[in-house]
Protein backbone atom coordinates (compact mmCIF):
# COMPACT_ATOMS: atom_id res chain seq x y z
CA UNK A 1 0.00 0.00 0.00
CA UNK A 2 1.35 3.66 -0.92
CA UNK A 3 2.34 5.87 1.95
CA UNK A 4 -0.43 9.18 1.04
CA UNK A 5 1.28 10.96 4.32
CA UNK A 6 4.71 10.55 3.07
CA UNK A 7 3.58 12.12 -0.01
CA UNK A 8 2.01 14.58 1.75
CA UNK A 9 4.73 15.58 3.70
CA UNK A 10 6.78 16.61 0.26
CA UNK A 11 4.06 18.24 -1.66
CA UNK A 12 2.93 20.44 1.12
CA UNK A 13 6.59 22.66 1.43
CA UNK A 14 6.13 23.27 -2.18
CA UNK A 15 2.52 24.24 -2.61
CA UNK A 16 -0.51 24.85 -0.65
CA UNK A 17 -1.62 22.00 2.25
CA UNK A 18 -5.02 21.54 0.94
CA UNK A 19 -3.78 21.18 -2.74
CA UNK A 20 -0.99 19.07 -1.49
CA UNK A 21 -3.58 17.00 0.54
CA UNK A 22 -5.60 16.86 -2.44
CA UNK A 23 -2.84 15.39 -4.95
CA UNK A 24 -1.80 12.71 -2.10
CA UNK A 25 -5.40 11.10 -1.93
CA UNK A 26 -5.65 11.34 -5.65
CA UNK A 27 -2.31 9.34 -6.13
CA UNK A 28 -3.28 7.17 -3.02
CA UNK A 29 -6.61 5.90 -4.71
CA UNK A 30 -5.16 5.19 -8.38
CA UNK A 31 -2.28 3.28 -6.48
CA UNK A 32 -5.23 1.11 -4.79
CA UNK A 33 -7.27 0.54 -8.25
CA UNK A 34 -4.35 -0.14 -10.00
CA UNK A 35 -3.57 -2.93 -7.70
CA UNK A 36 -6.32 -3.66 -7.69
CA UNK A 37 -6.50 -4.00 -11.21
CA UNK A 38 -3.41 -5.82 -11.86
CA UNK A 39 -4.67 -8.48 -8.75
CA UNK A 40 -7.95 -9.22 -10.95
CA UNK A 41 -5.65 -9.78 -14.33
CA UNK A 42 -3.09 -12.18 -12.89
CA UNK A 43 -6.20 -14.34 -11.32
CA UNK A 44 -7.40 -14.29 -14.38
CA UNK A 45 -4.57 -15.13 -16.84
CA UNK A 46 -4.11 -17.73 -14.04
CA UNK A 47 -7.45 -19.65 -14.77
CA UNK A 48 -6.93 -19.03 -18.37
CA UNK A 49 -3.72 -20.63 -18.83
CA UNK A 50 -5.15 -23.55 -16.43
CA UNK A 51 -8.20 -23.62 -18.24
CA UNK A 52 -5.57 -24.14 -21.63
CA UNK A 53 -3.50 -26.62 -20.05
CA UNK A 54 -5.83 -28.97 -18.64
CA UNK A 55 -7.73 -29.22 -22.15
CA UNK A 56 -4.16 -29.95 -23.95
CA UNK A 57 -3.80 -32.70 -21.00
CA UNK A 58 -7.09 -34.04 -22.12
CA UNK A 59 -5.87 -33.57 -25.51
CA UNK A 60 -2.84 -35.39 -25.40
CA UNK A 61 -4.30 -38.61 -23.35
CA UNK A 62 -6.81 -38.32 -25.81
CA UNK A 63 -4.29 -39.29 -28.56
CA UNK A 64 -1.90 -41.44 -26.38
CA UNK A 65 -5.78 -43.71 -26.08
CA UNK A 66 -6.28 -43.86 -29.58
CA UNK A 67 -2.22 -44.64 -30.13
CA UNK A 68 -2.80 -47.37 -27.85
CA UNK A 69 -5.63 -48.55 -29.60
CA UNK A 70 -3.73 -48.49 -32.80
CA UNK A 71 -0.86 -50.22 -31.48
CA UNK A 72 -3.47 -52.86 -30.16
CA UNK A 73 -4.29 -53.48 -34.06
CA UNK A 74 -1.05 -53.64 -35.28
CA UNK A 75 0.13 -55.92 -33.00
CA UNK A 76 -2.35 -58.47 -33.96
CA UNK A 77 -1.55 -57.47 -37.79
CA UNK A 78 1.83 -58.17 -36.80
CA UNK A 79 0.85 -61.42 -35.01
CA UNK A 80 -1.06 -62.74 -38.15
CA UNK A 81 1.91 -61.82 -40.03
CA UNK A 82 4.19 -63.58 -38.42
CA UNK A 83 2.03 -66.60 -38.74
CA UNK A 84 2.35 -66.22 -42.28
CA UNK A 85 6.17 -66.02 -42.35
CA UNK A 86 6.63 -68.80 -40.61
CA UNK A 87 4.39 -70.70 -43.12
CA UNK A 88 6.00 -69.29 -45.95
CA UNK A 89 9.32 -69.52 -44.01
CA UNK A 90 8.50 -73.60 -43.96
CA UNK A 91 7.36 -73.69 -47.85
CA UNK A 92 10.22 -71.82 -48.88
CA UNK A 93 12.21 -74.26 -47.02
CA UNK A 94 10.77 -77.13 -49.32
CA UNK A 95 11.48 -74.96 -51.74
CA UNK A 96 14.52 -74.30 -51.42
CA UNK A 97 15.28 -78.14 -51.03
CA UNK A 98 13.78 -78.39 -54.77
CA UNK A 99 16.25 -75.72 -55.51
CA UNK A 100 18.98 -77.77 -54.83
CA UNK A 101 17.94 -80.45 -56.96
CA UNK A 102 17.02 -78.47 -59.65
CA UNK A 103 20.56 -76.68 -59.37
CA UNK A 104 22.18 -79.98 -59.70
CA UNK A 105 20.22 -80.95 -63.14
CA UNK A 106 20.91 -77.48 -64.10
CA UNK A 107 24.39 -78.10 -63.60
CA UNK A 108 24.88 -81.19 -65.30
CA UNK A 109 22.71 -79.68 -68.27
CA UNK A 110 25.35 -77.22 -68.58
CA UNK A 111 27.83 -79.15 -69.34
CA UNK A 112 26.08 -80.68 -71.87
CA UNK A 113 25.42 -77.27 -73.02
CA UNK A 114 29.02 -76.53 -72.89
CA UNK A 115 29.87 -79.42 -75.12
CA UNK A 116 26.56 -78.43 -77.02
CA UNK A 117 28.22 -74.72 -77.40
CA UNK A 118 31.87 -75.90 -78.23
CA UNK A 119 30.19 -77.71 -81.19
CA UNK A 120 28.11 -74.56 -82.29
CA UNK A 121 31.10 -72.15 -82.33
CA UNK A 122 32.60 -74.62 -84.79
CA UNK A 123 28.89 -74.55 -87.03
CA UNK A 124 29.09 -70.47 -86.13
CA UNK A 125 32.61 -70.02 -87.37
CA UNK A 126 31.97 -71.79 -90.53
CA UNK A 127 28.42 -70.06 -91.23
CA UNK A 128 30.67 -67.10 -90.41
CA UNK A 129 32.80 -67.52 -93.38
CA UNK A 130 29.39 -68.57 -95.24
CA UNK A 131 27.49 -65.41 -94.31
CA UNK A 132 30.47 -63.45 -95.70
CA UNK A 133 30.06 -65.12 -99.21
CA UNK A 134 26.84 -64.51 -99.10
CA UNK A 135 27.20 -61.12 -98.42
CA UNK A 136 29.33 -60.70 -101.41
CA UNK A 137 26.82 -62.09 -103.30
CA UNK A 138 24.26 -60.29 -102.14
CA UNK A 139 26.23 -57.17 -103.08
CA UNK A 140 26.49 -58.41 -106.17
CA UNK A 141 22.94 -59.41 -106.64
CA UNK A 142 22.06 -55.58 -105.17
CA UNK A 143 24.15 -54.17 -108.35
CA UNK A 144 22.48 -56.78 -110.61
CA UNK A 145 18.81 -55.84 -109.23
CA UNK A 146 19.77 -51.70 -109.63
CA UNK A 147 21.10 -52.46 -112.91
CA UNK A 148 17.51 -54.65 -113.77
CA UNK A 149 15.95 -52.04 -112.25
CA UNK A 150 16.83 -49.14 -114.41
CA UNK A 151 16.40 -51.66 -117.76
CA UNK A 152 12.74 -52.25 -116.62
CA UNK A 153 12.27 -48.74 -115.62
CA UNK A 154 13.30 -48.05 -119.42
CA UNK A 155 11.26 -50.77 -120.91
CA UNK A 156 7.99 -49.52 -118.92
CA UNK A 157 8.54 -46.02 -120.58
CA UNK A 158 9.42 -47.91 -124.35
CA UNK A 159 5.88 -49.83 -123.70
CA UNK A 160 4.05 -46.76 -122.23
CA UNK A 161 5.37 -45.13 -125.46
CA UNK A 162 4.70 -48.26 -127.85
CA UNK A 163 0.96 -48.14 -126.18
CA UNK A 164 0.31 -44.51 -126.71
CA UNK A 165 1.70 -45.51 -130.62
CA UNK A 166 -0.36 -47.88 -130.40
CA UNK A 167 -3.40 -45.48 -129.63
CA UNK A 168 -2.12 -43.44 -131.96
CA UNK A 169 -2.44 -45.95 -134.57
CA UNK A 170 -5.21 -47.32 -133.55
CA UNK A 171 -7.06 -44.27 -133.81
CA UNK A 172 -5.31 -43.35 -137.29
CA UNK A 173 -6.83 -46.45 -138.69
CA UNK A 174 -10.14 -46.34 -137.25
CA UNK A 175 -9.98 -42.71 -139.20
CA UNK A 176 -8.27 -43.77 -141.95
CA UNK A 177 -11.25 -46.58 -141.90
CA UNK A 178 -13.70 -43.41 -142.30
CA UNK A 179 -12.25 -41.60 -144.12
CA UNK A 180 -11.60 -44.66 -147.13
CA UNK A 181 -15.15 -46.05 -146.30
CA UNK A 182 -15.66 -42.08 -147.36
CA UNK A 183 -13.50 -42.23 -150.25
CA UNK A 184 -15.68 -45.41 -151.65
CA UNK A 185 -18.99 -43.17 -151.30
CA UNK A 186 -17.34 -40.57 -152.96
CA UNK A 187 -15.92 -42.92 -155.56
CA UNK A 188 -19.34 -43.91 -156.42
CA UNK A 189 -20.64 -40.59 -156.23
CA UNK A 190 -18.17 -39.75 -158.55
CA UNK A 191 -18.35 -42.16 -160.98
CA UNK A 192 -21.64 -41.43 -161.35
CA UNK A 193 -20.42 -37.90 -161.84
CA UNK A 194 -18.78 -38.99 -164.86
CA UNK A 195 -21.15 -40.82 -166.42
CA UNK A 196 -23.18 -37.57 -166.37
CA UNK A 197 -20.12 -35.63 -167.43
CA UNK A 198 -19.26 -37.89 -170.28
CA UNK A 199 -22.96 -36.83 -171.61
CA UNK A 200 -22.71 -33.25 -170.86
CA UNK A 201 -19.44 -33.16 -172.81
CA UNK A 202 -20.88 -34.77 -175.54
CA UNK A 203 -23.98 -31.85 -175.09
CA UNK A 204 -21.08 -29.68 -174.93
CA UNK A 205 -19.30 -30.21 -177.87
CA UNK A 206 -22.52 -30.12 -179.90
CA UNK A 207 -22.72 -27.05 -177.94
CA UNK A 208 -19.35 -26.01 -178.75
CA UNK A 209 -19.84 -26.62 -182.11
CA UNK A 210 -22.48 -23.71 -182.34
CA UNK A 211 -20.03 -21.41 -181.02
CA UNK A 212 -17.66 -21.56 -183.32
CA UNK A 213 -20.00 -20.21 -185.52
CA UNK A 214 -20.71 -17.69 -183.09
CA UNK A 215 -17.40 -16.90 -182.36
CA UNK A 216 -17.03 -16.48 -186.54
CA UNK A 217 -19.85 -13.79 -186.14
CA UNK A 218 -18.39 -12.14 -183.04
CA UNK A 219 -15.10 -12.21 -184.90
CA UNK A 220 -16.57 -9.95 -187.46
CA UNK A 221 -18.17 -7.95 -185.20
CA UNK A 222 -15.08 -7.11 -182.93
CA UNK A 223 -13.31 -6.16 -186.27
CA UNK A 224 -15.79 -3.70 -186.55
CA UNK A 225 -15.65 -2.49 -182.99
CA UNK A 226 -11.94 -2.11 -184.01
CA UNK A 227 -12.50 0.04 -186.79
CA UNK A 228 -14.89 2.39 -184.84
CA UNK A 229 -12.49 2.95 -181.67
CA UNK A 230 -9.82 3.65 -184.01
CA UNK A 231 -12.27 6.30 -185.18
CA UNK A 232 -13.24 7.01 -181.95
CA UNK A 233 -9.79 7.55 -180.93
CA UNK A 234 -8.61 9.88 -183.16
CA UNK A 235 -12.07 11.76 -182.37
CA UNK A 236 -10.95 11.82 -178.84
CA UNK A 237 -7.53 12.99 -180.07
CA UNK A 238 -9.02 16.21 -181.83
CA UNK A 239 -10.77 16.55 -178.64
CA UNK A 240 -8.43 16.50 -176.23
CA UNK A 241 -6.42 19.38 -178.28
CA UNK A 242 -9.37 21.49 -178.28
CA UNK A 243 -9.73 21.30 -174.53
CA UNK A 244 -5.91 22.12 -174.36
CA UNK A 245 -6.41 25.20 -176.23
CA UNK A 246 -9.51 25.67 -174.19
CA UNK A 247 -7.09 25.93 -171.02
CA UNK A 248 -5.18 27.31 -172.23
CA UNK A 249 -7.42 30.50 -173.13
CA UNK A 250 -9.34 29.92 -169.54
CA UNK A 251 -5.85 30.16 -168.38
CA UNK A 252 -5.13 33.16 -169.66
CA UNK A 253 -8.08 34.74 -168.76
CA UNK A 254 -7.55 33.79 -165.18
CA UNK A 255 -4.65 35.65 -165.44
CA UNK A 256 -6.36 38.54 -166.74
CA UNK A 257 -9.08 38.47 -164.40
CA UNK A 258 -6.57 38.07 -161.48
CA UNK A 259 -4.74 41.65 -162.75
CA UNK A 260 -7.41 43.43 -162.99
CA UNK A 261 -8.66 42.54 -160.01
CA UNK A 262 -4.98 43.14 -158.35
CA UNK A 263 -5.14 46.72 -160.27
CA UNK A 264 -8.32 47.44 -159.01
CA UNK A 265 -7.51 46.24 -155.34
CA UNK A 266 -4.22 48.81 -155.56
CA UNK A 267 -7.03 51.31 -156.05
CA UNK A 268 -9.71 50.21 -153.28
CA UNK A 269 -7.63 49.05 -150.71
CA UNK A 270 -6.49 52.10 -149.02
CA UNK A 271 -9.96 53.09 -148.49
CA UNK A 272 -11.48 49.38 -147.02
CA UNK A 273 -8.34 49.22 -144.89
CA UNK A 274 -8.99 52.97 -143.23
CA UNK A 275 -12.68 51.86 -142.70
CA UNK A 276 -12.42 48.13 -141.74
CA UNK A 277 -9.49 48.35 -139.94
CA UNK A 278 -8.23 51.82 -139.09
CA UNK A 279 -5.36 51.37 -141.53
CA UNK A 280 -3.59 54.26 -143.26
CA UNK A 281 -1.46 53.45 -146.17
CA UNK A 282 1.45 55.28 -146.48
CA UNK A 283 3.02 54.09 -149.45
CA UNK A 284 1.87 52.96 -153.05
CA UNK A 285 0.69 49.19 -152.98
CA UNK A 286 1.91 47.14 -155.65
CA UNK A 287 3.35 44.22 -157.31
CA UNK A 288 7.16 44.07 -155.99
CA UNK A 289 10.10 41.10 -155.18
CA UNK A 290 10.91 41.28 -151.62
CA UNK A 291 13.36 39.61 -149.61
CA UNK A 292 11.90 36.63 -147.49
CA UNK A 293 13.60 35.80 -143.90
CA UNK A 294 16.84 34.14 -145.58
CA UNK A 295 17.57 36.46 -147.82
CA UNK A 296 15.91 35.23 -150.86
CA UNK A 297 13.73 37.70 -153.26
CA UNK A 298 9.94 36.27 -153.39
CA UNK A 299 7.30 38.31 -155.87
CA UNK A 300 4.05 39.34 -153.93
CA UNK A 301 1.33 40.65 -155.69
CA UNK A 302 -0.17 43.30 -153.10
CA UNK A 303 2.92 45.07 -150.97
CA UNK A 304 3.17 48.01 -149.13
CA UNK A 305 3.66 49.81 -146.16
CA UNK A 306 0.89 51.90 -143.69
CA UNK A 307 0.41 52.61 -139.95
CA UNK A 308 -2.20 51.60 -137.49
CA UNK A 309 -2.40 53.80 -134.09
CA UNK A 310 1.01 54.57 -134.25
CA UNK A 311 2.59 50.54 -135.13
CA UNK A 312 4.38 50.49 -138.69
CA UNK A 313 2.18 47.48 -140.80
CA UNK A 314 3.54 45.77 -143.87
CA UNK A 315 0.14 45.09 -146.31
CA UNK A 316 0.83 41.73 -147.96
CA UNK A 317 -1.69 40.24 -150.19
CA UNK A 318 -2.32 38.24 -153.27
CA UNK A 319 -5.62 37.99 -155.97
CA UNK A 320 -7.47 34.90 -156.85
CA UNK A 321 -10.35 34.87 -159.17
CA UNK A 322 -11.31 31.80 -157.50
CA UNK A 323 -10.42 31.27 -154.10
CA UNK A 324 -9.67 27.88 -152.53
CA UNK A 325 -8.61 26.60 -149.23
CA UNK A 326 -5.30 25.42 -150.94
CA UNK A 327 -5.25 29.26 -151.84
CA UNK A 328 -5.03 30.31 -148.37
CA UNK A 329 -2.74 27.64 -147.24
CA UNK A 330 -0.46 28.58 -150.24
CA UNK A 331 -0.17 32.13 -149.52
CA UNK A 332 -0.06 31.30 -145.90
CA UNK A 333 2.97 28.67 -146.58
CA UNK A 334 4.46 31.11 -149.37
CA UNK A 335 4.18 34.46 -148.55
CA UNK A 336 3.28 34.75 -144.97
CA UNK A 337 5.51 32.41 -143.52
CA UNK A 338 8.90 33.40 -145.35
CA UNK A 339 8.05 36.87 -144.74
CA UNK A 340 7.58 36.38 -141.06
CA UNK A 341 10.09 38.41 -138.78
CA UNK A 342 11.65 40.04 -142.54
CA UNK A 343 9.25 42.99 -142.11
CA UNK A 344 7.63 44.70 -138.83
CA UNK A 345 3.60 43.35 -138.43
CA UNK A 346 2.75 41.89 -141.63
CA UNK A 347 -1.08 42.31 -142.38
CA UNK A 348 -2.19 39.35 -144.78
CA UNK A 349 -4.86 40.29 -147.22
CA UNK A 350 -6.69 37.96 -149.85
CA UNK A 351 -8.47 39.27 -152.89
CA UNK A 352 -11.20 37.44 -155.14
CA UNK A 353 -13.79 37.28 -157.65
CA UNK A 354 -15.87 34.65 -155.91
CA UNK A 355 -14.67 31.78 -153.30
CA UNK A 356 -14.62 27.57 -154.24
CA UNK A 357 -16.10 26.96 -151.10
CA UNK A 358 -19.11 28.69 -148.87
CA UNK A 359 -16.94 28.57 -145.92
CA UNK A 360 -13.42 29.38 -147.74
CA UNK A 361 -13.64 33.41 -146.09
CA UNK A 362 -14.40 31.97 -142.94
CA UNK A 363 -11.41 29.74 -143.10
CA UNK A 364 -9.33 32.44 -144.29
CA UNK A 365 -10.30 34.63 -141.23
CA UNK A 366 -9.78 32.05 -138.83
CA UNK A 367 -5.85 32.63 -139.90
CA UNK A 368 -5.92 36.25 -139.35
CA UNK A 369 -6.45 37.38 -143.10
CA UNK A 370 -8.81 39.45 -144.44
CA UNK A 371 -10.69 38.68 -147.68
CA UNK A 372 -12.00 41.63 -150.19
CA UNK A 373 -14.15 40.73 -152.87
CA UNK A 374 -13.94 42.60 -156.53
CA UNK A 375 -17.67 43.81 -155.91
CA UNK A 376 -16.66 46.11 -153.09
CA UNK A 377 -14.22 47.82 -154.87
Amino acid sequence: MIDTLAIYEKLKDKMDPAAAESIAEVIGGAFTQFQDSISERWFRTLYEENTALRREVEERFARIEDAIAKLVQVTERHSEEIAELRQMVRENTVAIAELREATQRNTEAIAELRETVTGLVQVTERHSQEIAELRQMVRENTVAIAELREATQRNTEAIAELREATQRNTEAIAELRETVTGLVQVTERHSQEIAELRQQTAELVQVTQQHSQEIGNLQKMMQQLIEVQQQTQEDIRRLTQGLDDLRKQVGGLSITVGYTIENEAYRALPRLLARDFGIEVESELKRQFVADNTGEYIEVNIFGQARRNGDTITIVGESKAQLSKNDVDAFVRRKLQRLQGAYPNPFPILVTHMISERDVEEYARQQGIAVYYSYQF
